[in-house]
């Protein structure tokens, strides 16, 4: 999640010029797939709702005819990561629009569960794919708190009440509930995978034990259609809509922009709240580039334009 959050209305961007009204929206998932509130000064939404206001922008745009969704993650909440899959799932078949998923980075439990909801998926040759599981940290404090001398108090309504409570131990029946939804939630991943890759649940479960894999090795196992870069997404994403060309878009929030296609979140313009949080930020005005904890950017300059993507 950004450190300095964005807000407001997310305007359109062009990433790609191009002598076509047609465009391809990117769409990026980058980082920890959650539904609540992300970590920054102003606060930013959840990648569920930060998914499905993209996703409503490219549905109601007439112009646009393609989707490629970007994903970096390495999973995140099982719920979450369900319905970034059923928005994407529902966007395709509402919109007719097909979306090409590009893995940059990781694309793993799920992320990768969110790329099974696109037309096709490609792996960026050093990425890593897959962790097709489901897991569930329980902690167990109770040793701890004998050696303090610490105990905890607890008055329930029922017995499974306090289940996974920290203070003590699962007990048999317990461990059989928590097991019984984790293999639930599990045989459904697997069987979300099978369907988006066109074979039996059977057939991925020897490699679906969590583990994870680069992108030639997901290639051959079926986990992903293509290994290249964003380029070869976006040419996917443009031959399934039958364009020729396209501008390639995204949609960003008022007052930031993103240098290029590679940039997940947008960089602030205005940066004057952070100089008022102390000496480790600071602006230095030689050349209009700015200062933050050490690192630089050129604020004014205009962003590159990759001319090669979609051409």
């Amino acid at each position: 999640v950004s450190l300095f959050g964005e807000e407001g209305k997310r305007e359109e961007h062009v990433l790609q010029e191009s002598d076509s009204d047609a465009k391809v929206a990117l769409v990026t998932v980058d980082g920890l797939i959650h539904s609540g509130r992300g970590v920054s000064f102003v606060g930013d939404a959840g990648t569920v709702e930060c998914l499905k206001e993209q996703l409503n922008r490219a549905a109601v745009d007439e112009d646009v005819a393609a989707v490629v969704l970007r994903i970096n993650s390495p999973g995140g909440e099982a719920v979450a990561s369900d319905l970034m899959w059923h928005e994407v799932r529902r966007f395709r078949k509402h919109t007719g629009k097909p979306v090409a998923a590009w893995i940059s980075g990781v694309g793993a439990s799920g992320a990768y569960y969110l790329a099974c909801g696109a037309d096709a998926i490609v792996a960026h040759p050093n990425s890593v794919v897959g962790s097709i599981g489901v897991i569930v940290h329980l902690v167990n404090l109770k040793g701890l708190m004998d050696k303090l001398g610490l105990g905890v108090e607890v008055i329930k309504s029922g017995a499974r009440k306090d289940t996974g409570s920290p203070f003590r131990e699962l007990t048999e029946q317990e461990r059989v509930d928590v097991q019984g939804m984790i293999t639930r939630l599990y045989e459904r991943f697997l069987g979300i995978v099978a369907e988006a890759r066109g074979r039996d649940k059977d057939a991925f479960r020897p490699i679906a034990d969590g583990r994870v894999m680069g992108a030639e090795a997901a290639r051959a196992a079926g986990l992903v259609d293509a290994v290249g870069y964003l380029e070869d997404a976006l040419s996917i994403a443009m031959k399934k809509a039958k364009l020729k060309r396209a501008k390639l878009v995204q949609y960003q929030r008022p007052g930031t922009w993103r240098p290029n296609v590679y940039s997940p979140w947008a960089t602030m313009r205005r940066l004057d709240a952070l100089l008022e949080l102390g000496p480790a930020f600071g602006r230095h005005a030689a050349g209009g580039t700015v200062v933050v904890a050490g690192l630089q950017q050129k604020a004014d300059d205009e962003a590159p334009r990759p001319e090669h993507l979609g051409r």
